[in-house]
């Protein structure tokens, strides 16, 4: 069953009513150049959630988050879960959706799959993210939030973008910026105890192209993307990372010096064995002995496919083969 952390659709307007008190917490905004007048409510930094309500063309948008869930957040949106969500929303007392119909009858426009995974690490994420990368050419490694990574796959054409994230959730959570959704749990050391040693793993899916390819549907129905068995994640983490597989009794090897196909390659071999298996460290090496217009990336290859391809055991490796098989699990 496949989880989602954030989604954004588009429904009718005719299924959703607003409250005098949706009134307050919203305002009516009127369009000159089209004519059309919509109202917005913007609580996306205090309840997480965004709807924009526009009756004239008989449309609405909706965005939420898994946050809306309360302390049932570590669920996510699921098929199982998207009743709740909207439950959620009616409680709140500043609408009033007919559940039914927008699940029936909305559009998935923009989505992020998630997955919360347990990875208890003893080298850095970033390390690991970079070890694993399939090229170095247009994907590209950029810190996320304070505990964790993002893998991008930058193209010119936007469809074919992927952004992938991994990151340290119960560090994340425990963050100031959530302290306010902390405040309005139930029972918030039961939801921390829930993400003491996980990682979340998020992809963001932009385009009602990725939608459908990543999702495996012939159309953005968000019922359709719910109930689809086709996995996002694996689909994105398999084209930003290389496909390692490793068996947990695997046991380190001894590298033979006569192995490589080179000088060229050996050197690098021991470049990497000094580095102690980090690319990062390993980076730095090409930082400090090349120019700076030096195209760095073919050696960073080299190293990658080195490391990669040796038998001895690495834990970067060994760490992208468990979290990909969580995430098919």
């Amino acid at each position: 069953m496949n989880t989602f952390d954030r989604i954004l659709i588009t429904t009718k307007a005719e299924y959703i009513s607003i409250t005098k008190k949706g009134e307050n917490e919203g305002e009516w905004r009127i369009n000159n150049r089209k004519n059309i007048t919509t109202f917005v409510c913007n609580q996306k930094q205090k309840e997480n959630l965004f709807i924009q309500i526009t009756p004239s063309i008989n449309k609405a948008v909706i965005e939420i988050t898994g946050k809306i869930l309360l302390d049932d957040y570590y669920k996510l949106i699921s098929i199982e879960t998207i009743d709740q969500c909207f439950l959620n929303i009616n409680k709140m007392g500043y609408f009033y959706i007919n559940i039914e119909k927008v699940i029936s009858d909305s559009n998935l426009m923009s989505c992020d799959p998630t997955r919360d995974i347990d990875l208890i690490l003893n080298t850095d994420i970033k390390n690991i993210f970079i070890s694993g990368l399939t090229n170095f050419r247009n994907l590209h490694v950029r810190k996320y939030h304070t505990t964790g990574y993002t893998a991008t796959k930058e193209v010119t054409t936007k469809k074919l973008k992927l952004r992938l994230s991994i990151y340290d959730k119960y560090r994340e959570f425990k963050s100031s910026e959530n302290s306010y959704f902390r405040s309005k749990l139930v029972d918030e050391d039961a939801l921390m105890k829930y993400f003491e040693n996980k990682y979340r793993v998020e992809a963001n899916l932009k385009t009602w192209h990725e939608i459908r390819t990543y999702c495996g549907t012939t159309d953005n129905s968000l019922y359709n993307v719910l109930i689809s068995d086709v996995n996002p994640l694996q689909k994105i983490f398999d084209i930003i990372f290389n496909d390692i597989v490793i068996a947990d009794d695997q046991q380190p090897k001894k590298p033979n010096i006569f192995q490589y196909e080179s000088y060229r390659q050996l050197g690098d071999a021991l470049i990497i064995e000094a580095c102690k298996n980090n690319m990062c460290t390993a980076k730095k090496v090409l930082d400090k002995y090349f120019a700076k217009n030096t195209n760095k990336k073919v050696y960073l290859e080299s190293y990658k496919k080195i490391l990669n391809g040796s038998p001895e055991f690495n834990e970067n490796k060994y760490v992208i083969g468990q979290i990909r098989n969580q995430l098919i699990a």
